[in-house]
């Protein structure tokens, strides 16, 4: 998988269509199926993925996780219009025509709260070029700043917007630059364009914040790092050993130290070029894995975060038979009880799509759990569930649901888990109970 230009491209090269399909993250490190999104990959080609909205995605190919993508285009481009029109004056730079009638006019907090925002959304990336910006905020308002506390020594008020603007053109020139130092020559023309830069540079040097002009790139090849980890995926809860592999290139930049990482056994002895594996143990949740390094280039210091990151999939069991009518013991339930007391093995994965198939099934319940609401299908026929209740009228819903907040093997870590149950004791004889289980 590619990131080019704020879009993402993966090139099938297998000879056959291959399909595209997405999870996003709707907590910390919580991923669900995005339904509906299926996209078709032509054979021998470059597909650009054409994501839903903006969003933190797990990407499959055929099934296989390709990594994860952040896809942030919308607020991208909303943040440039409004640096633009904070920086340049309203006219011709609107975020709505004509001439931002019925608009709220604070464009300057609006552009800092979406530059703020987008940062954190795509941290550590812009970690040096935030730091490289604060710094040159204090050197370059400090006469800006004597002005203002003498207007509220004599007036009592003073305006921050000249503040602002010092502070949103550094911001914008260092998140250029960073952006721009990963981006290939060849694109440098699209790239100034999607970034606006010839006009909004021109409004920071016309306002006297800085000379604007784009820094000549230092001498000499930058360094390169790489950092992988393996399972990308593992079941919440679980005990998991995860490999980590890096490598850190130098070329004509040097390391200084390694900083801060969670990796074991990551030294300044280890950056010389070669490639290195390390497992580290006992891991039962989602994780960013880091190494955070300084370096120097051209006579500067700089630092510099790589990342790596797992996905957890709580556990799932789908058609489990047991004798046990509740697995919920006051409000929570226990995937370790679970386990001992269901026929069947927990399934960790990104969605809760699936079959089931009972044969002869004998005074016991039918029990499927999953990370997702489900409808429960025979051939094209939905077989409707309804809400939990103990005590089965027959002429009622044959399954029952609830939701239960679950505790996962390790003790600690917890999900909300979706219970269904056959709601009377099943008797299979000579008989298989098939259904489909759609998300």
């Amino acid at each position: 998988m590619i990131e080019k230009l704020n879009e993402y491209y993966i090139n099938n090269i297998t000879g056959t269509t291959q399909i595209v399909t997405l999870s996003e993250e709707i907590s910390c490190g919580v991923f669900s199926t995005v339904d509906d999104f299926s996209q078709e990959m032509p054979a021998n080609a470059t597909t650009k993925i054409d994501f839903p909205a903006d969003g933190v995605y797990q990407v499959y190919v055929d099934g296989v996780d390709q990594g994860i993508a952040i896809y942030q285009k919308d607020l991208f481009e909303s943040m440039i219009v409004f640096i633009s029109a904070a920086l340049c004056g309203p006219n011709g730079n609107c975020s709505t025509l004509p001439n931002c009638k019925g608009e709220n006019y604070d464009y300057l907090n609006n552009a800092i709260s979406k530059v703020l925002l987008y940062t954190s959304v795509y941290n550590p990336e812009y970690n040096v070029a935030v730091t490289t910006a604060l710094e040159k905020i204090r050197c370059s308002s400090i006469t800006v700043y004597e002005r203002m506390l003498k207007k509220e020594k004599y007036l009592g008020v003073s305006s921050a917007d000249e503040l602002l603007q010092i502070e949103l053109g550094h911001f914008y020139l260092e998140l250029y630059s960073a952006a721009k130092a990963n981006t290939a020559p060849g694109d440098y023309v699209e790239f100034d364009s999607i970034w606006d830069y010839d006009n909004i540079s021109y409004c920071i040097q016309k306002l006297g914040i800085m000379d604007c002009s784009t820094p000549a790139p230092l001498p000499g090849k930058a360094h390169t790092v790489t950092l992988t980890v393996a399972p990308t995926s593992i079941g919440l809860g679980t005990s998991n050993t995860i490999t980590a592999t890096y490598r850190f290139v130098a070329n004509d930049d040097v390391f200084v130290a390694v900083l801060d990482t969670n990796i074991p056994n990551v030294g300044i002895g280890k950056m010389d070029g070669n490639q290195y594996v390390e497992n580290i143990a006992n891991q039962t949740t989602a994780k960013a894995y880091y190494i955070t390094y300084s370096y120097t280039r051209g006579g500067m210091n700089y630092q510099n975060t790589v990342t790596a990151s797992t996905v957890a999939y709580a556990p799932q069991w789908f058609g489990g038979e047991s004798t046990d009518n509740d697995f919920d013991e006051g409000g929570v339930a226990y995937v370790s009880s679970i386990k001992a007391n269901i026929s069947v093995q927990p399934v960790y994965k990104n969605n809760s799509n699936g079959t089931s198939s009972n044969t002869n099934t004998t005074n016991k319940y039918i029990w499927w759990i999953t990370t997702a609401p489900i409808k429960f299908y025979i051939g094209a026929f939905e077989i409707l569930s309804g809400p939990w209740s103990n005590s089965c009228d027959p002429n009622s819903y044959a399954i029952i649901s609830k939701a239960v907040n679950t505790i996962m093997e390790d003790g600690v870590s917890t999900q909300t888990l979706y219970y269904y149950r056959t709601c009377p004791l099943q008797n299979l004889v000579d008989q298989t109970l098939v259904y489909e289980l759609k998300q």
